[in-house]
C-alpha cells in the first residue's frame, strides 16, 4: 500500500524521466520510449522506473543504451527535482 506522499513523488519522478528520454531520444528515429510507471520505496529511498519501448524488437539494444548512460539519467533528473523536494 503506497502512501499519498509516495504517489505524488512517483508522478512528479514519472514526469521528469519522460522529458529526460524525450529530449535524449530524439537521435534514435522510430522509436517510442514511455515511462509507463514509477514505484518509490516507503522510506523514499528508490524508485522503480518501468519503460514501454516500441518496437519491442529492438527493446533489448535500447535497453542496453539506456543502462550505460544511467549515470547522465540519474544526474539529470537530480539537478531538475533537487527544488521540488
Amino acid at each position: 500500500m503506497e502512501t499519498t506522499r509516495q504517489n505524488k513523488i512517483g508522478r512528479m519522478l514519472q514526469k521528469e524521466m519522460g522529458e529526460i528520454m524525450l529530449l535524449h531520444a530524439r537521435d534514435i528515429h522510430g522509436i517510442l520510449i514511455t515511462v509507463s510507471n514509477v514505484r518509490v520505496t516507503a522510506d523514499l529511498g528508490i524508485a522503480y522506473v518501468y519503460l514501454s519501448i516500441f518496437p519491442s524488437e529492438k527493446a533489448k539494444e535500447i535497453l542496453v543504451g539506456i543502462e550505460e548512460k544511467s549515470k547522465f539519467i540519474r544526474f539529470e533528473l537530480g539537478k531538475r527535482i533537487r527544488h521540488q523536494l
